[in-house]
């Protein structure tokens, strides 16, 4: 991606992502309850604003201030710094309005399934409507606490700037300043990049916020606001506007680009249009022939007819002159005869004028309205203003909820600036295509994760209630969390089948108590540990071969050569149940070890696929064998012959052998077995307390009934044949000599061998190695003692049961995680979101996209994550308080140039940040 010319084509624009916080609703689906329900959130200043707290109290500035009262956000003083990477001492210094945008660009970000790589590969531009900045003045009066992060923390193009910088974006980052129409100028320049081709993505929003009074006081002596501190639009009543505060943000791309990415569109924008007032009859008195010029050019760029449109957001703020002329300049453009009706609202009626952000606030409104089909009921009671003659003209006020017109996919968005500027924005309804009929009934992952470890419950508790809402298919909602989401540190995963089960396990998320096995520095070691003979059965991976073809491929290519140097098809020996396969591969040790290679070989590829490539690797037995395939020290066509002479030798010993696993330790069973003196021999060390007993089968019946007495634990192994036992010494030397000519090549990871439980030099599986290994005992405790000591700390089983990771847990407990790649009995599909599910959370970095269930992922709107919120206050304000107490002497001895101690906060910050993650005071 990058700058280039963008055709006629795909230059129109849609919204994949947007979010806003609104006075009586932090969120979208708030904002919308909101509006339905014909509320109006307007409050007074509480405690918390010092500075108009004050101005409440004072009897000569109530005098002079005709209402405190407006729409006002929850708590705008709480800001998760951590997240966005600011210290404690910069964060009390930050304009709540640059942490706002910085909050809601990341739901909106989330809403669009726009990740921060994504972002990183796009030219992406940031265009900000802003206008007053009370939180400077909070401390300009009082020099002592004007420091370094004063500035940067209060500068207008920095609301912008600072979002490029988090983001590390490289497009253009401007802060747009025309007063209450600043957001949809902002639009409208970011419109224009994006279909210039100057950028392939952009961020857009608006902020305001109230912490001062005195914009109040100015406002009150220019007469502008009313006494009541709401907006009465369109009511013979309006008296002045109601200030309110707001933030919005919406990420707009083109939309071939977004549907070729598969991205939620939530609407599209058909035009935008800006214009100027010019020499008027006064610099902030609205002008009705610019407003209907405006909304005319936009209408003209869109190729609409007044006729086209079924709603039209007003810029609405509730003045007796700003009301009369704008109604009137709709009704030119509108009006028309009676007939089909043109709606016209505003969201100031409802939640006051936000200002820099009014326009952004509106045009989400009308986002919604077309989603929904929904007109919202206007909050002001009748009567109208007697200069709208509704009875005349197609524009109506819709007194209750109504529908919206079906055959029109338009409406228009206004926003006026005082100082003239004026800006109009159309929209058009996105109609989605048709949601699959149902579910499929695969198993799906849903993959969670958090900065801070509550935010996992609380983000699942969100979703589960999305997912009890919504209609979507469950395969585009994991597509989506698996691709279209960032995984940070806290992390949870749950496998299901249907939406019931999705909502059952997401309800009963919770927090990991135990401590990661991670190493700091990174993510944890991994160890492939590839199974041995025996895990083998009917079917193994069935459904994986059906479902991915990374396991499919894979397994194919080991088919092809085994059909073509032994003359067996893998695929149809393992998955046609009318092969004999289920004998053969219980009896036929040829067939069974050629069919579990390929089985490990096409496991390995699929990890390998998901992006997990294994610091280590072991094998047991045969597996071994895999290992050093899947490393490159052999290639596959050597490894499938390797394994295809193996098994024919192995296969030609005399069936008369027998093993038993013996929970007891080596030297102790050791004693036993010379005291019986019998023909027995250790075949295997698995664990401090687990070793395989090979021999013939009269003697090993003689050993069982030896531990039977004495009450050891044990199982008999189902087997005709004594493995790694001095029966294979005339097979090992057969083996030798076919083996000794195998070319041998540089392994991608060290292998730990089966001989003596240590990494395998480079060159040593040349001479007899092959054949002692299958008449020598398997030292697989001495090699995860090995790998452990190395680091490893995640030991992922490479087959098709669970047989080598509960030996590792059981002797290594604690220190390390062992994961199963499947389970006997269990859909291998399902076994396998589970163990990726489980790597995810143990903190390993996927490539999901193999597991999506289209390409590429279908990527739907869901609940943004949530951030964990302190305050941040500055200390000027003594009635809030402040949640870091504010430091006159540097952070470090000596003077600091400011620059250099926001560096040095900012490093001591994030090494604060490491150490908690590393459970250090």
């Amino acid at each position: 991606m990058g700058q280039r010319m963008a055709s006629a084509e795909d230059s129109k624009v849609a919204v994949v992502g947007a979010a806003g916080r609104f006075p009586g609703a932090a969120s979208l689906d708030d904002y919308w309850r909101l509006l339905v329900e014909g509320r109006v959130a307007a409050t007074e200043p509480d405690a918390s604003r010092g500075d108009l707290w004050k101005a409440a109290k004072d009897p000569l500035l109530g005098k002079r201030i005709l209402t405190l009262r407006a729409g006002y956000l929850d708590d705008v003083f709480r800001f998760d710094a951590d997240y966005f990477s600011v210290s404690p001492r910069e964060a009390v210094k930050l304009d709540p309005q640059q942490r706002l945008l910085l909050e809601v660009t990341h739901d909106a970000l989330e809403d669009g399934g726009v990740t921060r790589s994504e972002l990183r590969r796009a030219n992406v531009g940031v265009f900000i409507g802003v206008g007053s900045s009370d939180y400077m003045s909070l401390d300009s009066g009082q020099k002592q606490h004007v420091d370094g992060y004063f500035g940067i923390g209060n500068s207008h193009n920095l609301l912008a700037g600072r979002i490029s910088y988090f983001l590390n974006l490289k497009g253009p980052s401007l802060a747009i300043d025309t007063a209450c129409s600043s957001s949809l100028t902002a639009l409208h320049f970011a419109m224009q990049s994006l279909r210039g081709g100057e950028i392939d993505m952009a961020i857009v929003g608006g902020v305001n916020v109230i912490l001062s009074a005195d914009l109040p006081l100015a406002f009150s002596q220019a007469k502008m606001l009313s006494p009541s501190g709401r907006c009465k639009t369109f009511s013979a009543d309006a008296d002045g506007y109601g200030r309110a505060e707001g933030v919005a943000v919406a990420v707009l791309r083109r939309v071939t680009e977004a549907e070729l990415e598969h991205q939620p569109v939530r609407c599209f924008i058909a035009s935008t249009a800006i214009n100027q007032d010019g020499r008027s009859n006064g610099i902030a008195a609205p002008n009705g022939a610019s407003q209907i010029r405006v909304i005319r050019a936009a209408l003209e760029r869109a190729g609409l007819s007044p006729s086209d449109i079924a709603y039209v957001e007003a810029h609405g703020t509730g003045t007796s002159l700003g009301d009369a002329i704008e109604l009137n300049a709709l009704q030119e453009v509108f009006g028309g005869a009676p007939g089909e009706p043109c709606f016209v609202g505003s969201a100031k009626a409802s939640i006051g004028h936000a200002e820099a952000a009014a326009g952004l606030c509106g045009l989400l409104k009308g986002m919604l309205i077309l989603e929904h089909g929904v007109v919202p009921p206007h909050p002001v009671a009748p009567p109208h203003a007697p200069f709208f003659h509704a009875e005349d003209c197609a524009l109506k006020i819709a007194g209750q909820a109504q529908p919206l017109p079906a055959d029109r996919r338009h409406v228009g968005i206004s926003s006026f600036g005082f100082g003239g500027s004026n800006a109009h924005v159309v929209l058009e309804r996105h109609t989605a295509r048709e949601r699959e009929a149902s579910e499929s009934g695969r198993p799906v992952l849903l993959p969670l994760s958090s900065h801070f470890a509550q935010g996992l419950k609380e983000d699942a508790l969100a979703l589960a209630a999305h997912l009890a809402a919504s209609a979507g298919p469950l395969e585009a909602v994991s597509d989506t969390l698996m691709v279209a989401r960032e995984h940070l540190a806290h992390r949870r995963a749950v496998v299901v089948r249907t939406r019931e089960e999705g909502l059952r396990a997401l309800r009963e998320v919770r927090p990991r108590a135990e401590p990661l096995p991670v190493q700091p520095g990174g993510r944890p070691k991994v160890a492939f540990m590839f199974t041995g003979q025996g895990s083998q059965f009917l079917g193994m991976g069935q459904s994986l071969y059906t479902s991915l073809a990374p396991f499919r491929d894979a397994f194919d290519r080991c088919d092809a050569l085994a059909r073509e140097q032994a003359g067996v098809s893998l695929a149809h020996l393992v998955y046609e149940p009318s092969a004999g396969g289920d004998e053969r591969l219980t009896s036929d040790t040829h067939a069974a070890q050629l069919s579990l290679f390929a089985l490990e070989y096409a496991l390995a590829s699929t990890w390998m696929a998901l992006g997990l490539t294994p610091d280590f690797a072991i094998g047991h037995s045969l597996g071994e064998l895999v290992a050093h395939t899947v490393a490159g020290s052999l290639s596959l066509a050597d490894g499938v012959a390797l394994v295809h002479d193996r098994g024919r030798l192995m296969q030609s010993v005399p069936h008369d052998g027998a093993m038993v696993a013996v929970s007891l330790d080596p030297g102790s069973l050791e004693a036993l077995l010379r005291e019986l003196g019998e023909p027995l021999h250790l075949a295997a060390i698995n664990g401090r307390q687990r070793v395989v007993v090979s021999g013939e089968r009269p003697a090993v019946a003689r050993l069982e009934q030896r531990l039977e007495r004495e009450r050891v634990r044990f199982r008999a192994l189902r087997t005709r044949h004594a493995f790694h036992s001095p029966i294979f010494d005339e097979a090992a030397a057969r083996l030798a000599e076919r083996s000794r000519s195998l070319p041998l090549h540089a392994g991608a990871f060290p292998v730990v061998g089966n001989l003596d439980g240590a990494v395998v030099a480079p060159g040593a599986l040349g001479g007899d190695y092959w054949g002692r290994h299958i008449a020598k005992p398997v030292q697989f405790a001495a090699g995860t003692e090995t790998l452990v000591g190395l680091g490893a700390r995640v030991f992922l089983e490479v087959g098709p049961d669970r047989v080598l990771s509960p030996l590792v847990a059981a002797d290594h407990g604690a220190r390390v995680s062992a994961v199963s790649s499947g389970v006997r009995g269990r859909d291998s599909e399902e076994c396998l979101l589970a163990a990726v599910g489980t790597l995810h959370e143990l903190g390993l970095d996927l490539d999901f996209a193999p597991l999506c269930h289209s390409a590429p992922p279908r990527r739907v709107s869901l609940p943004a994550r949530r951030l964990e919120n302190r305050r941040y206050w500055t200390a000027s304000s003594a009635e809030a308080g402040a949640a870091v107490p504010e430091r006159s002497e540097p952070l470090v001895p000596g003077e600091a140039e400011p620059s250099l101690q926001a560096v040095i906060d900012r490093q001591l910050h994030v090494m604060r940040q490491q150490l908690a993650l590393l459970g250090d005071p």
